[in-house]
């Protein structure tokens, strides 16, 4: 993840100068080609991997057992059940992080190339926060990792209410990136600490779906949110 954010970094700097280089929507359109070109490659590569054979234990189940299964996890393992509310929490909180790009541009009226160095920032804060946040990992767990992420994210909304100038808002998006990057380094690894191997798909099914169906609600929040107070 740092060494595919140290190319994010590269990328943001070229996309700022792009939109400083071209007009709409010719700007877009090339930042479209370019995205669509490295995905490509990026999925001839994917194609090329092979995953290593597990040797984890198959549980057959059918289709009611596994829901049995599911509410039995739910509502006996505490730990997980605390975990996977934190969850959800913390994607109704973070539906914010969407605004902060249209915040800087209707507050101070930022160029469109401006963004591309907060895009900038963003993955720089991703790099730092993978390769701190994942040695903290490795030595304490990751519940603290998650934990610095999401005190990042919540300092990354303070400095955007009160703070005067969009140069601040380049703090946000480090901020923000730091708590981006507890994602891949801890929220999806944490699971792993929750059962045996065996179990870990089915753990994490349910996280990912609790997390997934607040994830669609919360947009929809954020604007309805958005649209009352504008």
């Amino acid at each position: 993840m740092f060494i595919g954010n140290g190319m994010g970094i590269f990328g943001s700097l070229l996309s700022a100068w792009l939109l400083r280089s071209f007009v709409f929507p010719n700007s877009f359109i090339i930042h479209f080609l370019i995205a669509a070109t490295f995905f490509f490659f990026s999925w001839i590569f994917l194609g090329l991997t092979r995953e290593p054979t597990s040797e984890a234990d198959i549980v057959e189940q059918d289709w009611k057992s596994y829901r049995k299964d599911l509410w039995q996890i739910f509502y006996s393992d505490l730990n997980f059940r605390s975990y996977v509310i934190a969850n959800v929490i913390i994607t109704l909180g973070a539906m914010g992080g969407g605004f902060f790009t249209i915040s800087s541009i209707k507050r101070f009226n930022i160029p469109d190339s401006t963004v591309g160095f907060y895009t900038f920032a963003l993955l720089f804060g991703q790099s730092i926060g993978n390769l701190i946040l994942g040695k903290l990992a490795d030595k304490h767990g990751h519940k603290q990792s998650m934990e610095i992420g999401i005190l990042a994210n919540l300092l990354a909304f303070i400095i955007a209410v009160v703070m005067p100038s969009p140069e601040f808002y380049f703090i946000v998006f480090f901020l923000y990136g730091i708590y981006m990057s507890t994602g891949i380094v801890s929220s999806m690894l944490v699971v792993w600490e929750f059962c045996p191997i065996s179990r870990v798909p089915t753990y994490a099914g349910l996280s990912n779906t609790a997390k997934g169906i607040t994830g669609l609600v919360a947009p929809l929040l954020a604007s309805l949110i958005a649209a009352r107070t504008n």
